[in-house]
């Protein structure tokens, strides 16, 4: 868990969606969308949360380990539910 200030402990744990709102299928990570509001869904907390999961960008790339990419938290306590890497095309 992280004490950042864009972290909502507060936020309820859903183990269902409401009604009228459908999951789309994502090949990273699982979102929903209906009545206007947004939910994504963390296992570590256990379901669905409203509202959007925290996205930015990580390079911690080095010449022997190390990551490029998005990573994908959720904005309830931070934990990270994606990471989608970056593939870069090098021409020598």
């Amino acid at each position: 868990m992280y004490n950042w200030p864009y972290l909502h402990d507060d936020i309820p744990v859903l183990t269902e969606l409401p009604d009228g709102v459908q999951e789309t299928k994502l090949s990273s990570f699982r979102m929903a969308f209906g009545n206007q509001k947004y939910y994504h869904y963390c296992s570590q907390c256990g379901g669905w949360l409203e509202g959007e999961p925290i996205q930015f960008r990580e390079d911690t790339s080095g010449p022997l380990c190390g990551r490029k990419g998005e990573v994908v938290q959720c904005i309830r306590l931070g934990h990270e539910i994606a990471f989608l890497e970056c593939v870069i095309n090098e021409i020598l």
